[in-house]
């Protein structure tokens, strides 16, 4: 029988990060604890992080040492994760497998309280030789993925059937250079614009079209290519797909909005013109996500509907501030207090005043670095509320310059 386990290697990487990673959390406990005994923080938060990752660390190495799958022509498979008991799969119960970056999913059927139910299982590509264990299921079950591989390559095939297997193999090749180079490009377009984005002036405007636009690019790429290059593609598709270049230039510009989002004065106005671009963009996904993926478009729908989100709404509310060129209106507000945000990345709040004709309620306002170290409660801010190029009223404070004097 063959037995596969995790390399001594990762055993000892494993024990050594885990022991870290708890040592380091009961170091900080027990020194707070000792510091003050009594405090909130200490006992609410680090504690249950110590106990967390003690937990983790356990269940990380006790997996390392004694997960194991093994497997032979007369007993079939046997699979221990490390927790629980050993899932025996004898030879007839196995179904498909379809290989994973990874790892290798199994689809096998198992016995529970006399009916039988189909159970999926995932065998870490961690676990040492397990080009073994691909080889031997190639013998005993159906390889999904090269099943998936061979239709999209008969479709293909049957798409360009006058073309030759030469010019077929050409023009795959083509494909996939074509679809290298505008995933590379949206990288980089997306850099770009994300470091546009603490330049600011006439680059970050230049960047920002540039992002905004390819991913438009991409679509029209994907929807005049006669399915040769597509938009969502699956692992398993002779044809590449152009999503993750949309994704990455989606991430930048939804980066670009949640700068803005503290000082978004009408929330129901940004919601309305942001809601028209999400719905554009979702029937474009939609569109092309059928055409190119007809079978898994259920599966598709979080990240599409996810995407379509940050793409519409981070187009929508930074091309609101930075092409708004309108004459704010001058209002004067009283610091209230002010505060720091916990967690990881800390922010700072000031609490102002009402300060449209004394009639809004006082609200708390994102405040720079220096604005927040000079601004104590009593003193003067200056707010500046902007229309917006596309309606959505924003609004910018300042300390007045008088109480600087």
């Amino acid at each position: 029988m063959t037995k596969l386990t995790f390399s001594k290697a990762r055993k000892i990487f494993i024990s050594i990060f885990a022991f870290a990673m708890t040592g380091g959390s009961g170091a900080g406990f027990f020194t707070l604890l000792f510091k003050d005994a009594d405090s909130l923080i200490t006992w609410a938060a680090i504690f249950p992080l110590f106990i967390a990752l003690t937990a983790i660390s356990f269940l990380g190495i006790r997996q390392t040492f004694f997960a194991y799958c093994s497997f032979d022509d007369e007993a079939g498979m046997e699979f221990y994760y490390g927790i629980g008991k050993p899932l025996k799969i004898p030879l007839s119960a196995l179904s498909d497998f379809y290989p994973l970056p990874d790892g290798i999913s199994i689809s096998c059927t198992v016995n529970k309280n006399g009916k039988k139910h189909k159970k999926m299982l995932r065998v870490p590509a961690d676990f040492q030789q397990i080009q073994l264990l691909y080889e031997w299921l190639n013998e005993h079950a159906a390889n999904t993925f090269m099943e998936e591989v061979k239709v999209s390559a008969q479709e293909f095939s049957e798409e360009h059937s006058v073309l030759s297997d030469e010019e077929k193999n050409q023009l795959l090749k083509k494909n996939w250079a074509v679809a290298k180079l505008f995933d590379w490009t949206g990288i980089a377009i997306a850099i770009f614009f994300f470091v546009s984005i603490f330049l600011g002036g006439q680059i970050k405007k230049i960047a920002f079209c540039i992002c905004a636009s390819y991913p438009l690019l991409l679509l029209m790429a994907a929807r005049f290519s006669n399915g040769n290059i597509r938009f969502i593609s699956r692992r398993s598709d002779v044809c590449p797909g152009l999503f993750w270049s949309f994704f990455y230039c989606s991430i930048a510009l939804s980066a670009s909005a949640f700068l803005y989002l503290d000082s978004v004065y009408s929330i129901q106005k940004m919601m309305a013109v942001s809601a028209v671009s999400v719905i554009f963009a979702a029937s474009l996904y939609v569109a092309l996500a059928a055409d190119a993926e007809k079978r898994n478009l259920k599966s598709l729908a979080g990240i599409l509907i996810l995407t379509a989100f940050m793409y519409g709404g981070g187009t929508a509310l930074t091309a609101n501030v930075i092409f708004d060129s309108s004459e704010p209106a001058l209002y004067e507000a009283t610091v209230l207090g002010k505060r720091i945000s916990g967690g990881r990345h800390k922010r700072k709040y000031l609490d102002i005043s009402p300060w449209i004709d004394g009639k809004t309620e006082h609200k708390e306002v994102a405040a720079a670095g220096i604005l927040y170290a000079e601004s104590e409660a009593g003193d003067k801010v200056s707010v500046k509320l902007y229309g917006g190029k596309l309606g959505i009223p924003y609004f910018r404070v300042s300390k007045k310059i008088q109480d600087k004097e």
